[in-house]
């Protein structure tokens, strides 16, 4: 299980990551939370989808603009907007019908 500081630590870590770099920028932001966390040795949180949910959920709450602007990250909200409404989409593809 992971402390409300744990999960805290982990997306702060992750936005100071290489993998906010321009060279991901064509990779959805799940998929670089995902290796981000491989390889810093967490297989587990990485394949728990509530706890990986989690840190997305923090690192999705610093690309709000406020976030954004407070942790000086304004390339990543742009980010966070795609990934929004790709979960967006995700969800109307797949609610009953």
């Amino acid at each position: 299980m992971l402390t409300d500081s744990d999960v805290e630590s982990l997306a702060w870590e992750f936005l100071q990551s290489h993998y906010l770099a321009t060279a991901y920028a064509g990779l959805p932001l799940e998929r670089r939370l995902d290796s981000f966390l491989r390889r810093r040795g967490l297989n587990r949180v990485a394949d728990d989808g509530d706890l990986s949910a989690l840190v997305l959920g923090r690192v999705m709450g610093y690309g709000s603009p406020v976030g954004a602007q407070r942790y000086g990250h304004t390339a990543l909200s742009v980010t966070i907007v795609a990934a929004r409404r790709r979960l967006a989409s995700i969800n109307r593809s797949t609610a009953p019908k």
